[in-house]
């Protein structure tokens, strides 16, 4: 395996992880949350934005090796925006032909993972890319 293959890999796999650590800082905020009596609305606002956060985080200093500043949080920020948005298609496209919803969401996972490892890598931290 080539070098930079390697490092694509070990980089994705370190994608994946913090994927996994910011949906269970939203999950769990989430259900902390609600269990403190706070709405639905903000529940899931305040959990969702704290996910983020731990996600541009962890990105920038574990998988991306990378300072925070405010272009690379737009930029990231853009990414979730479409991210969404193939979310939202696929729940869509599944319904459309009659099919559950959810599995337009799981179905949406795998293509979200890599289009975000994509424009993470190529775009948001391309300045910030410690394997060159």
């Amino acid at each position: 395996m080539k070098r930079m293959e390697y490092f694509d890999l070990i980089r994705f796999l370190k994608f994946l992880l913090v994927g996994a650590i910011s949906a269970i800082v939203d999950i769990g905020a989430f259900w902390l949350l609600l269990d403190w009596k706070l709405s639905l609305q903000v529940s899931a606002t305040v959990s969702f934005i704290s996910g983020l956060i731990v996600n541009f985080s962890l990105h920038s200093f574990y998988t991306f090796s990378s300072k925070i500043d405010i272009p690379k949080a737009i930029k990231f920020i853009a990414v979730v925006a479409i991210n969404y948005a193939i979310s939202i298609f696929f729940v869509y496209f599944f319904v459309y032909c009659s099919l559950s919803p959810l599995m337009g969401k799981i179905f949406s996972l795998p293509v979200i993972a890599i289009n975000g490892f994509m424009l993470s890598r190529g775009w948001v931290y391309r300045d910030g890319d410690s394997s060159k």
